[in-house]
């Protein structure tokens, strides 16, 4: 995986993974999550819709433009080459229409997006965040899974998302030198998104096994109804014995969420 390549911190030895538990809704995700199965989605999913956004910087000032005019003098025609009264004007105005072009907003991800790119798991650092749960958690009636975020870096490197208020500038001749480079537009986000403290890891689009190891706590969510819990507890008690079961609860003095652990 092309990430792995990546030297970057180790993400916390747990991570947080908040999701609905809707009867009405297709439950094989969440379930295939409560037992080490994790889905790397299509991007465009995804509900920001500047995810994966990017100015993109095909030349950095007029010196990298007039060296690479420089690089294809030898190739011009003779009327055009530096010994020639035009040479100059020439080069100012091809280093002008490079620079010109060199700044563009772009999306990396499209609705035809093949099965066979880059997919994205998203886990966030902590389980008691209320804006989470609400959104989602299905407004506290879901599940967050903790994962064990230290097993699956060892297979798929957690890269921590960065939020900032610009878009992240890529160079093109950076990406040809560095991977990190490359994900840049990944693993950055709009400040307005800070609360989520998010972490990712890549992989082809679709379901990856990591096996039950990496299953460390499933928390239920404060407001979960009762038929949703019936659906829930069978497959609770499949799980190994080594997975913590635990209830979210409100506090009664703060506008805060604590665990009380059940299993």
């Amino acid at each position: 995986m092309v990430c792995k390549k990546i030297q970057s911190p180790d993400p916390p030895k747990f991570l947080y993974k908040y999701r609905a538990f809707n009867l009405q809704d297709n439950l094989d995700h969440t379930i295939a999550l409560m037992h080490g199965r994790l889905y790397f989605c299509h991007p465009a999913k995804l509900n920001d819709p500047f995810e994966f956004q990017s100015m993109t910087k095909h030349v950095f000032d007029m010196n990298e433009a007039i060296a690479l005019a420089h690089k294809l003098q030898p190739h011009l025609k003779p009327e055009l080459r530096r010994d020639s009264n035009e040479w100059q004007s020439w080069i100012l105005n091809a280093a002008n229409a490079f620079l010109a072009e060199s700044w563009r907003s772009e999306s990396l991800v499209h609705e035809d997006y093949s099965d066979a790119q880059l997919g994205v798991f998203c886990a966030s650092n902590r389980p008691n965040n209320v804006r989470m749960w609400s959104h989602y958690g299905a407004s506290h009636t879901g599940i967050c899974v903790a994962i064990r975020a230290d097993l699956v870096h060892q297979r798929n490197a957690f890269l921590e998302v960065d939020y900032t208020v610009e878009m992240p500038v890529v160079s093109m001749i950076d990406c040809t030198k560095s991977v990190k480079a490359y994900l840049r537009p990944f693993l950055s986000k709009s400040r307005e998104w800070l609360s989520e403290e998010e972490w990712r890891c890549f992989s082809a689009i679709g379901e990856k096994d990591f096996g039950t190891d990496i299953v460390a706590e499933v928390i239920i969510g404060a407001r979960m109804k009762d038929d949703q819990r019936e659906k829930l507890d069978p497959i609770l008690q499949s799980l190994p014995g080594h997975v913590g079961i635990f209830e979210s609860v409100l506090s009664k003095h703060s506008y805060a969420l604590g665990l009380k652990r059940i299993r």
